[in-house]
């Protein structure tokens, strides 16, 4: 079991001896690795009671995974995934505050193509395991991402991680 967990201005990095205080949140990323093979699953956390801001946030990051999902099927490009996340963050304004992938492949590495990346014509097969993991990195809200795990079927995906997701 690998992990990174950040708080603060931090996506990710090594320990640092910042303490949490209220309103904080806490990204927490595990990397399970069963028999070589690896998944990856995201949720975000608050010290305390989330802000106004901090919950049209959350629901912002869970609308974009569904986006996602509904994308997730054979044929499909990265790209195209990509775009069907980033258009919830658009439409809502934030969109500037999504500075990364909207998610990968996963297997005996971690990440693998296909990268849900806006440039990306590598289309989903069958059979591959994906995670998508929108996030959102805004100085005055704070760092969020949630994510999950994906197997794409010959008709769509079965979702593997089961996790709650959102402020719990």
């Amino acid at each position: 079991m690998l992990g990174d967990f950040a708080s603060g201005e931090r996506r990710g990095g090594p320990p640092t001896d910042r303490m949490l205080r209220p309103g904080d949140l806490m990204i927490v990323d595990f990397f399970p690795i069963v028999r070589g093979y690896r998944a990856d699953i995201t949720n975000t956390y608050v010290a305390g009671q989330p802000s106004d801001a901090q919950r049209r946030y959350m629901d912002l990051l869970l609308r974009a995974k569904e986006a996602g999902e509904a994308m997730l099927r054979p044929g499909v490009t990265g790209g195209e995934v990509y775009a069907a996340v980033q258009k919830v963050f658009k439409e809502a304004g934030v969109a500037e505050h999504f500075p990364h992938h909207a998610g990968h492949a996963l297997g005996l590495m971690h990440p693998e193509p296909p990268f849900f990346v806006p440039a990306s014509k590598e289309p989903l097969q069958e059979g591959q395991v994906v995670t998508l993991e929108p996030g959102l990195y805004d100085p005055a809200v704070g760092n969020m991402r949630v994510e999950d795990d994906y197997l794409i079927t010959a008709d769509g995906f079965e979702r593997l991680s089961n996790h709650v997701k959102g402020f719990a």
